[in-house]
């Protein structure tokens, strides 16, 4: 017979299984006239996806077991209700191999069901990243480190680094979300003038949501915050680039118009802002 799966692996495979089955069967209810409607969407056990990813998680580093961790760590990363379970770890969980997992799956699942995500879904992803890499993002009290500070996913540099990456990604593939080429035919100049300052809005609103975060964070935390915010607008620029820019199953216009609107419209922005907090960084240290 095959040999026995540890206990953690079974009970990511058995949740993973039954959240299919209520995805493909049990979303489904007839209304008063019996045709079928959708039902609520299905939901994951999250305190058991952190259970099972945490262990999974840890035991890569065992050779007897990598091979089924891989397995599950896969599994869960193509979950369909893996964003909320990413949420869920890296404000609850205190081990930073599971956190790590759980930063760069919710980068995959981001691209991969983004165009599905509502507009407040894609700005909350983003806020809750700056969040968690300022520390502002609070814990669960009553389940893993989280007694009134930020989550322990803040105080681990590794997945701080990991978030940073990932809230640039999100950043520029929120980039074109208001895009001043898409107009009907026979849009007039005004149109377009409209749409193009509708469209600068939306990017600048980005990165000044980015820059209110650190200089508020810096209050608190000092030069820290400071730090991240100079690694957050390296990683924007890094994510721009065309040789470093990550893959999204995007057309490649869509990497070239991305590149092309920061460098001309954002990047001198970019530049002051960086000068500004690298300042009062020195005058930290100065004071120190």
């Amino acid at each position: 017979c095959p040999p026995r799966l540890p206990v953690w692996r079974q009970r990511v495979r058995g949740d993973l299984a039954a959240e299919t089955r209520r995805e493909s069967v049990g979303d489904r209810r007839r209304d008063e006239s019996g045709a079928e409607t959708p039902g609520a969407p299905p939901t994951m056990d999250l305190d058991g996806a952190r259970a099972a990813v945490e262990q999974a998680s840890t035991g890569l580093a065992h050779p007897a077991h990598r091979a089924q961790a891989e397995a599950t760590l896969l599994e869960f990363r193509r979950s369909p209700h893996a964003l909320p379970a990413c949420r869920h770890i890296l404000q609850t969980s205190s081990v930073m191999e599971a956190c790590f997992q759980a930063a760069a799956t919710l980068r995959d699942a981001a691209l991969r069901d983004y165009a599905a995500l509502p507009p407040e879904e894609r700005a909350g992803l983003r806020q809750f990243c700056l969040g968690v890499v300022l520390g502002q993002t609070e814990g669960d009290a009553n389940t893993r480190g989280g007694a009134g500070g930020g989550c322990p996913a803040s105080s681990m540099p590794v997945v701080v680094s990991q978030l940073v990456s990932v809230l640039a990604v999100l950043i520029k593939r929120a980039w074109l979300d208001v895009d001043e080429t898409k107009l009907d035919t026979g849009a007039t100049r005004a149109d377009y003038v409209a749409a193009a300052s509708a469209a600068h809005a939306h990017r600048q609103s980005m990165l000044a949501e980015a820059e209110r975060a650190v200089s508020q964070a810096s209050n608190a935390r000092g030069s820290d915050a400071r730090v991240i915010g100079l690694n957050l607008f390296a990683a924007v620029i890094t994510e721009f680039a065309p040789s470093t820019a990550s893959a999204m199953q995007l057309p490649w216009d869509f990497h070239e118009r991305c590149r092309v609107s920061l460098q001309n419209d954002f990047l001198q922005q970019f530049f002051s802002a960086r000068r500004r907090h690298g300042a009062r960084r020195r005058r930290d240290g100065a004071r120190a």
